[in-house]
């Protein structure tokens, strides 16, 4: 290749080398704030077979620090923009473009993955690393990981056998606040806009999950608010019902909990909102509707008339002829315009309730979202870190050669830091990569051990909680010796999942029962799980309302690293681009 365009790269690798890089197949997941860069370092050192997936489509706050992006390109598809600008870049790449979900659709199944020389993530949230890496690991193909939270980042890759996996190591979880603090006790900002979350659910999603819902066939008396937020999903006048139930939610029921006492002891005693400016708020015109309005609108803290506004014209638009079907079915998403605008009005006025400083939508949304201000100069250099990994993977033969090289003698494990550190004041800190853990149900097979209570815990909760949210299943089946219990391909099998674990054929779950459980959307993913019979009431539900423990299949903890390096066991979540281990605690804390 005698192009001057890849002069540079050929005097780095070598002729033999930069043909490998140029010819070699790259699959980069995600086109956010990390794939933008990606894709144009790519480019420019000269790989010219990529594919590119990601589900998003672009929004206004992507354009800050995802360049490839213009004002032009808001509500159009983020791979298929960045393919394209791409190819401005260097009309010699071959780039295709897939607009989907890299975890549900059929079409990226383990052969597919197969297909690639190398897969690079540049994504945002867990359970798509966790999906990749698990297809990975079965296709046996190197992936570049990588993830930023503000200033700290890290880049590290990851192959079967020799390294360990993106699941070797536990990842923070998410904060889970009791239903008491929700509805009656709020005390922080983040209190009031789960309350909002909770009643977006309530009025035009999956009602009975919400934690505000009263089930009808509870003995006692019902809140005050029910009836009310029950009419806003059959109303024709949007306004008028919105304007009634908030007058429930925000007067109504704090004045029945102070009549109660609830609030005996609290340091701030709830203040009621008046009625009437809520319903005739509802009628009047919202923020997002104003002609000409400021640029950084966002940034203003709406009055609570303004607030009673904007959720009613959110109603309106949910509840509209050409939306009716998906009642029911809405959830928040806070890159979705409409329920983010709802959140922050409703957490608005949920925060005047109890003395709280009220948000205005920017700040709800970085709340909502558990945002941390991504930083466009981060991202590039852990995205020019993520290039060097793939030229060290080609140049020291860990892929697209006869003598493979282990990832575990070459690769390197690279820290972002915000500040210099260790004694050479370094700000990227590179350290050795650890070797698979013989405690990970991923990639090495252990068995996991799981407690909950027996004689309460249904086969439904053990699918949902157990296998689908904490072992990231998506077709899980399971079966006791030669019984099955869940099988999507058995529909016979779904009269078993109301069914406590104890009562089911065989004998039932017990104390030391062994399930030997399978993933079929990745015939990889089998291992044992030993259940153990921990009683409900031995849980502390605050901390663990789920009431299930995973004792085994994550790392013992790690001796303590050197002052100047982060540990793989110090996990962060990024707003964008997050997920695996970033820097060393007390840098966050900082």
């Amino acid at each position: 290749m005698s192009q001057a365009r890849y002069d540079h790269s050929v005097a780095g690798l070598g002729e033999a080398n930069f043909e490998k890089l140029r010819t070699c197949k790259v699959l980069v997941v995600g086109a956010g704030g990390i794939g933008c860069e990606l894709l144009k370092n790519l480019v420019l050192v000269g790989c010219e077979k990529l594919t590119v997936v990601d589900l998003d489509t672009i929004d206004v706050s992507n354009l800050n620090r995802q360049f490839l992006f213009r004002k032009k390109h808001v509500g159009k598809s983020k791979a298929v923009v960045a393919g394209e600008a791409i190819k401005r870049f260097n009309p010699n790449v071959e780039v295709e473009a897939i607009h989907g979900n890299i975890i549900t659709n059929p079409l990226f199944k383990v052969d597919w993955f197969r297909g690639f020389d190398a897969v690079i993530n540049a994504l945002d949230n867990v359970d798509a690393r966790r999906h990749v890496n698990r297809m990975c690991l079965a296709a046996d193909k190197p992936l570049i990981e990588a993830g930023t939270t503000g200033f700290l980042g890290q880049v590290f890759c990851i192959r079967k056998g020799e390294t360990a996996c993106y699941e070797c190591f536990p990842k923070p979880q998410r904060v889970v606040y009791p239903i008491c603090t929700i509805r009656s006790t709020a005390s922080q900002p983040v209190h009031c806009v789960v309350w909002a979350k909770e009643l977006f659910k309530l009025l035009f999603g999956d009602a009975s999950a919400s934690m505000l819902f009263d089930d009808p066939a509870a003995e006692g008396e019902p809140s005050s608010f029910a009836a009310a937020c029950a009419a806003v999903r059959t109303t024709t006048e949007p306004s008028k019902a919105v304007g009634a139930a908030l007058a429930a939610l925000c007067d109504t029921e704090v004045k029945a909990q102070l009549a109660l006492g609830t609030y005996k002891t609290a340091k701030k005693v709830p203040t009621p909102l008046s009625s009437p400016e809520l319903t005739e708020g509802a009628s009047s015109q919202p923020p997002s509707t104003i002609q000409n309005r400021p640029a950084d609108w966002d940034r203003a803290v709406w009055t609570a008339p303004q607030c009673s506004a904007e959720i009613a014209e959110v109603a309106r638009e949910l509840l509209s002829a050409d939306m009716k079907d998906r009642l029911g079915s809405w959830e928040f998403d806070k890159d979705d315009e409409a329920s983010m605008r709802f959140v922050a009005a409703a957490a608005n006025l949920r925060c005047r309730v109890f003395h709280i400083d009220p948000l205005s939508l920017y700040e709800a949304k970085g709340v909502a979202g558990n945002i941390v201000p991504a930083i466009a100069t981060t991202n590039a250099v852990v995205a020019g870190l993520q290039v060097l990994e793939l030229l060290r993977l080609v140049e020291q033969k860990c892929i697209l050669s006869k003598e493979r090289t282990s990832l575990a003698e070459v690769g390197r494990y690279t820290y972002c830091q915000r500040f210099p550190t260790g004694r050479k004041c370094e700000l990227l800190q590179p350290v050795a990569l650890e070797g698979p853990q013989p405690t990970c149900y991923v990639c090495s097979k252990s068995t996991v051990v799981v407690a909950l209570d027996t004689t309460e815990t249904t086969l439904q909760t053990f699918v949902d909680v157990v296998l689908k949210k904490k072992l990231g299943f998506i077709d899980p089946s399971i079966e006791k010796g030669h019984t099955g219990y869940v099988d999507s391909a058995n529909p016979e099998q779904a009269v078993l999942l109301p069914r406590v674990l104890a009562e089911l054929p065989d004998g039932g779950v017990t104390q030391g029962t062994r399930l030997e459980a399978e993933d079929f959307a990745n015939e990889q993913i089998k291992f044992t799980i030993e259940v153990r019979h921990k009683p409900n009431k031995d849980f502390d539900e605050k901390a663990n309302p789920e009431r299930v423990d995973i004792l085994t299949g994550v790392a013992e903890a790690a001796a303590p690293a050197p002052a100047a390096v982060a540990t793989h066991l110090d996990f962060v979540q990024n707003d964008e681009n997050a997920g695996p281990p970033a820097a060393k605690k007390a840098r966050t804390d900082a």
